[in-house]
């Protein structure tokens, strides 16, 4: 695991129950690493994305681009809801 990033992870997250790893990378993805079900979840921000931050609710993903952009994510869907 941890290998599917083809840039510099820049960041990375553990989710509030320990059973998601979250990583932020310069190749433009936001990936979530589901430990329990051995499997990988790839989003495609966008960006080179410099750091992420989840929501206090473990709901969303808060992800800063060096565009200059905030982005704020669905964890569930990767639906984009706010920029």
């Amino acid at each position: 695991m941890l290998k599917e990033a083809t840039d510099a992870v820049t960041d990375i997250h553990f989710a509030h129950d320990d059973t998601f790893i979250y990583t932020a990378s310069i190749d433009g993805h936001i990936r979530s690493y589901d430990l329990r079900n051995k499997r990988v979840i790839q989003d495609n921000v966008g960006g080179s994305v410099t750091s992420i931050d989840l929501s206090k609710d473990g709901l969303c993903v808060l992800a800063n681009t060096l565009q200059d952009t905030i982005r704020l994510i669905d964890r569930d869907t990767g639906e984009l809801l706010s920029s």
